[in-house]
């Protein structure tokens, strides 16, 4: 696909509505929820790693988050 905005190739999304859901609304409003509850921590120091966990959203977004 070829956005008409900046004439860029966009690779069109090949796991929608598999492990997410399709609809962008859907899939921003479910990303935002579990950020907003997520909770904040204070970890001293430098963070030099995160580990989170790689699945369908479902599964492992509220983790994620």
């Amino acid at each position: 696909m070829i956005t008409e905005k900046t004439g860029s190739k966009i690779r069109e999304p090949a796991a929608s509505g598999l492990f997410y859901p399709a609809d962008p609304e859907t899939l921003r409003s479910q990303i935002m929820r579990w950020m907003e509850t997520a909770p904040r921590l204070q970890e001293p120091g430098i963070i030099r790693a995160i580990i989170v966990p790689h699945a369908g959203y479902s599964y492992s977004g509220k983790t994620a988050a």
